[in-house]
């Protein structure tokens, strides 16, 4: 059940109660009001949420975060790098909540991310004290902490001012842009948001550390990139400059080497460059991988592609020779006639053969004057 303007950990309290829907309503706001009074007028829940959002979109704060490549926070004129952080901790819960794009997280599942399966018996102390340094970074870049970092029963939320611009956002939010330019055919809009996406999407998310959630993230990123390459060559096929499209393929076949969308845009990039045979090469290799890595057949995608180049000579192939020089004319005019003299002399000899073979069967003056009849 889920009750209009409560949160969800509260709603949830509405099935452990045999009262009226109503009534628990009544209850579960109350005891947002009592929380929301009794946490130090920090403004966290619901009717706190709104105010604080309020406040921080009036002021418009403009803020950069960065989780790819090293954590920073540009603010004010102001950068603030990993160093200034509290610590790979610090770092570590801030990325985390902030990954989690405003839901309220757990603490325990922060002290899973933290420490693993085995935490230390004073894990929640230490929890709060990172979680008061990140309040305290973030009233350096001109945030209310205690609004944008909030606690209520049991989680931790992160709710950045309006119009804050975080990395892993911008990447999908511009891969998204290319593809819907791409289909309405804006091919100049679809390459820009297409490269700026490719651009933080080959970024590494939180480099040095490793963890099942941060490999789930730099999955993410790397569907990014072959989204955000997809685009770039097909925007290239569009424009003509089937160049850049076959590399934009080469490097999309190369981080997916089992999908088969990368190798057809290869195949189409190569076509479009006027290299036919080399398109059935990418074939002839996305088949042969597929085949003894997968047990699998290209699609019938794929096949049309195949059949097509069958049917339609590269214009490489069949482009018209080049004149032969005049010496290398002359080189086979002269050997042409070597074949002639050595005919010749073949026969020059079966006639002296023949002229010796009558002169044993002939006698005196007839055997000389016949040998001389027939050499002449």
């Amino acid at each position: 059940m889920r009750l209009p303007g409560v949160p969800t950990d509260l709603s949830d309290l509405a099935l452990l109660s045999p009262c009226s829907k109503g009534v628990a309503a009544v209850a579960a706001k109350d005891l947002v009001v009592g929380h929301v009074a009794a946490d130090t007028g920090s403004d966290r829940l619901e009717a706190g949420k709104r105010s604080a959002s309020m406040r921080q979109s009036e002021r418009q704060i403009g803020m950069r975060i960065s989780l790819t490549g090293r954590v920073s926070i540009e603010a004010n004129g102001s950068r603030l790098d990993e160093r200034s952080f509290p610590g790979r901790q610090g770092r570590l819960v801030f990325a985390y909540l902030l990954a989690e794009e405003g839901r309220a997280v757990p603490r325990d599942e922060l002290a899973e991310v933290l420490w693993g399966d085995a935490p230390p018996a004073t894990w929640e102390k230490a929890l709060s004290v990172l979680v008061s340094k990140l309040r305290a970074l973030l009233e350096k870049c001109g945030v209310d902490g205690q609004a944008a970092l909030r606690s209520a029963f049991g989680c931790y939320q992160l709710v950045l001012p309006a119009g804050a611009w975080i990395d892993v956002a911008a990447a999908r939010e511009a891969a998204d842009r290319s593809e819907a330019a791409l289909g309405t055919g804006d091919i100049r809009a679809a390459r820009e948001a297409a490269g700026e996406a490719a651009a933080l999407a080959r970024r590494s998310f939180l480099p040095g550390e490793d963890g099942l959630w941060i490999e789930e993230k730099r999955r993410e990123l790397s569907e990014l990139l072959v989204r955000a390459l997809e685009c770039l060559a097909g925007a290239c096929l569009a424009t003509g400059e089937a160049r850049e499209a076959v590399r934009h393929a080469e490097e999309l076949t190369a981080l997916e080497p089992y999908r088969e969308g990368g190798y057809r845009r290869l195949m189409q990039a190569h076509v479009a460059a006027g290299d036919s045979a080399e398109a059935l090469r990418v074939y002839e290799r996305c088949r042969r991988l597929l085949a003894e890595e997968l047990g699998a057949y290209p699609s019938a995608e794929t096949e049309s592609i195949y059949r097509d180049l069958l049917r339609k000579p590269s214009r490489r192939d069949s482009s018209p020779a080049a004149p032969e020089p005049a010496a290398s004319k002359r080189r086979i005019a002269s050997t042409s006639r070597k074949p002639l003299l050595v005919v010749a002399a073949g026969a020059l000899l079966v006639v002296i053969a023949a002229g010796a073979a009558l002169q044993r069967s002939l006698g005196g003056e007839e055997r000389v004057e016949a040998a001389g009849a027939l050499a002449l």
